[in-house]
This record gives C-alpha cells, sequence and structure tokens, in this order.
C-alpha cells in the first residue's frame, strides 16, 4: 500500500475594499522635503511589507522631516497580492487624503498609517 502525498496552496482573493480611513486635516506641501519623506517611507512600505512577515514598519529620520509608517497584510494573501494591495492602499489614501501630514486606510485585506511620529499598532 502506498502514500499519497497532495500539496496544496491556501490563497485568498484579493479584496482591496476601503473599510476605513483617517486623514489628518493638516497638510504638506506637495513638492517639499517632507513630501518627499513621505513617500521614502511608502515606497519602503510598498516593496517590504510582504517579504517581512506581512506586518513592516518604516521610518525616515531626516533631522528635520520625520515619517513612520506601517503596513500589513492579511496572512491568507501571497506574497504578490499583499504589495499589490499595500500599493492599492497608498494610492486611495494620495487619492483621498491628499497631502495629508498622516493619514490610515484600512482595506479587507492590508492596511497603511503614515504618520509625524513614531507608533505602534
Amino acid at each position: 500500500m502506498g502514500l499519497l502525498a497532495v500539496r496544496t496552496t491556501v490563497s485568498g482573493t484579493l479584496d482591496t475594499t476601503e473599510l476605513n480611513k483617517i486623514c489628518n486635516g493638516q497638510q504638506y506641501y506637495a513638492y517639499g522635503p517632507y513630501g518627499n519623506t513621505v513617500n521614502a517611507v511608502l515606497d519602503d512600505l510598498s516593496a517590504n511589507t510582504a517579504t517581512h512577515g506581512y506586518n513592516y514598519y518604516s521610518s525616515s529620520l531626516d533631522s528635520n522631516f520625520q515619517c513612520w509608517g506601517h503596513g500589513a497584510c492579511s496572512g491568507v494573501l501571497g506574497q504578490p497580492d499583499c504589495t499589490t494591495c499595500i500599493s492599492s492602499a497608498r494610492q486611495q489614501l494620495f487619492q483621498e487624503c491628499s497631502y495629508a501630514i498622516g493619514a490610515q486606510i484600512q482595506l479587507q485585506d492590508c492596511r497603511v498609517r503614515y504618520e509625524m511620529y513614531s507608533f505602534t499598532e
């Protein structure tokens, strides 16, 4: 009698439905130094959340324009879907919280947050 091994990989279907967002009412100048810092942090979250346990913190500690960020994905997603979800969350943040000094968005399968101060979630 032989054994049959079957390997299955469970992967969810990506859902980028927006559940919640919070936008700080204060805004930064789009092409100023803080805007560059925000972009650097969000670039880092997009590039690294999926490859760092789906729960990744980033910071850009320029002495005058500090920014902290956090990205997280649902564990049922594969790495490519996590990356896509974080990128989608970033795009939605920029559309809905244009130039806010801090913002967060919760999608069904991931979340992104950035602030001018250090935080943990």
